[in-house]
């Protein structure tokens, strides 16, 4: 199952990666896909908060339903699992919603359970008033996030509409490099050179692919950047 949006390098879809998580109720036509705890620590390995990521947690904990706005490829998705993952939760799966679903299917259904996470990835619906939803939520005690980008003439935003960022690429990259340990392949040099290349780079899902192949693979430095800058 995809989201109907274009994968870039790096990026997967979750429902894709995680189709059904072993011990969970089967999967409906509201719920795409589930991540076990061990999913989420994997996703959040290499995860650097950007500057807007403290006032989303306070907002989400106080609402319970967050949306995230921001343009594609900026790390919206991965940033409203780290959010969940902030919550007080029961425990520490997320359950993926479908992206079909409605506001108005999802209140006269609710699909909800106290203590758990949602996530609603790439909605195509987020302009619809969420209001409703949000005090349904927390009369649960449930948390929501959904993730959207504003068409050209989006509604006035809410407090439940929080404006989305990726992280500094350079810090982002150096944070990979800490993780998966320093090449002992690849020339300084050369490792500072991918490091200028992820400092210009927005998407957060890229710049974890450029450090990858700079500390896995052996592939030479101008076969890894784009012509211009391997030329």
């Amino acid at each position: 199952m995809t989201y109907g949006t274009e994968r870039r390098l790096g990026e997967s879809t979750l429902a894709d990666d995680f189709p059904q998580a072993d011990g969970f109720p089967p999967l409906t036509d509201l719920t795409a896909a589930r991540l076990t705890p061990c999913d989420v620590a994997h996703l959040l390995r290499t995860y650097l908060e950007p500057a807007c990521f403290p006032p989303a947690v306070h907002r989400l904990a106080q609402r319970h339903l967050l949306a995230l706005v921001g343009p594609e490829a900026t790390g919206r998705r991965l940033g409203a699992i780290a959010l969940l993952s902030r919550m007080p939760l029961a425990e520490g799966s997320i359950t993926i919603l479908s992206p079909v679903t409605t506001v108005a299917g999802l209140v006269a259904r609710m699909p909800f359970e106290p203590g758990r996470a949602y996530l609603l990835p790439d909605w195509p619906l987020a302009g619809q008033p969420l209001t409703s939803l949000a005090h349904a939520l927390a009369e649960i005690g449930a948390y929501l996030v959904v993730t959207h980008t504003p068409p050209p003439r989006s509604a006035e935003p809410t407090e439940l509409h929080h404006p989305w960022s990726p992280p500094p690429g350079a810090g982002l990259f150096d944070l990979c490099l800490a993780t998966f340990g320093l090449p002992a392949h690849r020339h300084p040099a050369d490792v500072a050179t991918a490091r200028e290349l992820a400092a210009t780079l927005v998407s957060p899902a890229a710049i974890v692919a450029l450090a990858t192949q700079i500390t896995r693979l052996d592939t030479p430095l101008a076969g890894l950047l784009p012509a211009e800058e391997g030329a």
